[in-house]
């Protein structure tokens, strides 16, 4: 994505609350703000929370670009995010069955002609890394 090619006044990360959520958000914001992109935040569900609180609603407005990390959330918050928002893009490690319309969606396991690969095998590792 690149910036020029986007009308936006703010860029807003949703993320999980857990470890891989927050990591994945701070890399994320790394890598827009390298990318050039300003005025980024963080939207945070309340810990123990999976939706959208009203403190999140308020800062989605049809000029926020807004990229949601490790929520597994279904069509209808995603039809809501999407009418709310200038641009919505997912990212997400959890299998997804349907399309997102009108998202940008890197989620895992969507439907494609490629069989998932096989669970890695397990080894056993003497010394340590990264001889391992």
């Amino acid at each position: 994505m690149r910036r020029e090619n986007v009308k936006y006044k703010t860029v807003r990360i949703m993320t999980h609350w857990d470890a891989d959520g927050l990591c994945s958000a701070v890399l994320l914001r790394r890598y827009l703000e390298n990318s050039g992109f300003k005025n980024i935040g963080f939207l945070i569900p309340p810990l123990g929370e999976f939706g959208i609180d009203k403190s999140i609603k308020k800062e989605l407005t049809s000029q926020t670009v807004l990229f949601v990390c490790d929520l597994n959330f279904g069509k209808k918050i995603f039809d809501f995010l999407t009418s709310k928002t200038a641009m919505v893009v997912n990212f997400d490690h959890h299998n997804r069955k349907e399309k997102l319309k009108d998202v940008l969606d890197f989620s895992a396991s969507l439907p494609s002609a490629t069989p998932p690969l096989p669970p890695p095998r397990r080894q056993q590792c003497v010394g340590t890394w990264p001889r391992c």
